[in-house]
């Protein structure tokens, strides 16, 4: 799987869907020399694609807070897409109070729901809490209110 998700012939996508058509497009950037992986908010097809954070050579925060990740996965009625959904998004979790807010438990279901065994916990509690340094990020008003409009829980 790790050579499918860096090779320098594709860029896999994931998308995870929001309101509307908006979708969040996760994106393997796999230029030589320069891997990262984008996490990008999209507001409809054909709209300009806000770049939420990257991971990865040139890193950009803040990410999401934990009310955000997991409001999006719980729209998902289904448990599998819900675990996939939230997973896929966690890289990006950039809040301090996220293990006050039962977020390793929920992280640490999600690991299971998609077949994850051995100690899930504790990498649930790495996933939680070690996602919390992000440079700051340089936001335009447009982009918050879409941000905060397509994101709202």
């Amino acid at each position: 799987m790790q050579d499918v998700l860096t090779d320098p012939a594709a860029w896999p996508v994931f998308e995870v869907g929001l309101k509307g058509d908006a979708k969040m497009a996760v994106v393997y950037r796999n230029m030589q020399d320069d891997f990262a992986v984008d996490y990008l908010l999209c507001p409809a097809p054909g709209a300009h694609c806000v770049n939420i954070a990257t991971i990865g050579g040139g890193s950009l925060g803040p990410g999401l807070s934990w009310p955000e990740i997991n409001g999006i996965a719980r729209r998902f009625p289904d448990a599998a897409e819900r675990a996939g959904a939230l997973l896929l998004l966690a890289p990006i979790l950039g809040d301090v109070e996220a293990p006050a807010q039962n977020a390793v438990n929920v992280v640490a279901e999600a690991i299971r729901t998609v077949g994850g065994v051995g100690p899930v916990d504790e990498l649930a509690e790495i996933i939680v809490s070690d996602n919390l340094e992000w440079d700051p990020a340089e936001w335009r008003a447009t982009e918050l209110r879409m941000v905060s409009e397509l994101l709202a829980v």
